[in-house]
């Protein structure tokens, strides 16, 4: 009904005309959101549930003077442009969200020349945890597509739409963005979670490139969705400290100290059994760090609670950097 035809903002732009004028109350645009929302194609890529509604204070007019007015004007589904994604970047930028919750963007001309270094194959698959509003699987799609040829090249096309782009980013309204963004520019399955991009481990073994620009402003890693084992072995990047060896080199420091008092304690004549009780004990607790050491299993504890970063990019096979 709304999306993958080209006539597709007309139909809309009709069907709320429509409703204006049977509607005396300027709730015209929630009728029409109801009905969007039945839409079989969206219920099936999950864009919206049950629970969404409009803002109650959203009227006609205001959806007839910034929205129905502007953008007749224009036909989004055959333009290059990414203009879901460009009008998200103007509005974050300005509400400044970008800079308190590490959000940045990419411009165009290095999305598509960071998918182009990629050198993605047509049966790979693509992985943005921290995808925004989907550009790096947008253009991820149109370059794979464009490399399929021989034989079932649809339906092989439909494969790459419908199961080999994933994106996840922990944001429920940028999510949703992600989500309509894949669908206008025809996934045919959003593949789209809300989702921390960090808590992906089921995809270790299923992913081949990662196109991707993390959010790195000042991220807290101290959250209770993160363990231990996530914070000390899949996030090796965090700063911790090793206990183990800590505790080797105070206990060896020990146990020279009861060696020289024991040995000091011979020499005078005076009882040695506090000693040799405080030489053996530290000499078992060495023992017990040394063999922890040799089979790989010390004791790590992660150190402080944040980490800040600025925006980066690195393009190794994989782990393609961007946004």
């Amino acid at each position: 009904m709304l999306v993958n035809r080209t006539d597709s903002q007309k139909t809309v732009f009709l069907e709320f005309q429509r409703l204006n004028e049977q509607k005396r109350k300027k709730k015209a645009i929630h009728l029409l959101f109801e009905q969007i929302k039945e839409d079989p194609e969206l219920k099936e890529a999950n864009l919206f549930s049950d629970s969404d509604k409009l803002n109650e204070r959203m009227n006609d007019d205001f959806v007839i003077k910034y929205f129905i007015e502007p953008f007749s004007h224009y036909d989004f589904y055959t333009t290059k442009v990414d203009g879901l994604g460009a009008a998200y970047e103007v509005l974050g930028k300005l509400s400044g969200k970008d800079v308190r919750v590490g959000q940045f963007f990419t411009p165009e001309s290095v999305v598509r020349f960071m998918v182009k270094l990629a050198e993605l194959e047509p049966s790979d698959k693509v992985l943005d945890p921290a995808c925004g509003t989907a550009r790096f699987l947008t253009y991820s799609m149109e370059n794979m597509t464009s490399k399929v040829s021989g034989s079932n090249i649809e339906e092989r096309k439909n494969r790459i739409r419908t199961t080999q782009l994933l994106g996840t980013d922990d944001d429920l309204n940028v999510a949703r963005l992600a989500k309509m963004n894949m669908y206008i520019h025809g996934d045919g399955k959003t593949n789209i979670q809300d989702k921390d991009g960090l808590l992906l481990s089921e995809f270790d073994e299923e992913i081949d490139v990662i196109l991707t620009n993390p959010p790195l402003g000042e991220l807290t890693y101290m959250k209770d969705t993160y363990d231990e084992t996530f914070r000390l072995k899949r996030m090796e990047v965090i700063p911790h400290r090793n206990v183990t060896e800590e505790n080797l080199q105070e206990y060896q420091k020990r146990l020279n100290d009861a060696q020289r008092k024991l040995d000091n304690a011979i020499r005078m004549g005076r009882k040695t059994t506090s000693y040799e009780r405080r030489v053996r004990e530290n000499m078992d607790l060495i023992a017990e760090c040394r063999v922890l050491i040799a089979r790989g299993e010390p004791k790590l504890e992660t150190t402080g609670n944040q980490m800040k970063g600025e925006p980066c990019s690195s393009t190794p096979r994989n782990t393609t950097s961007g946004r």
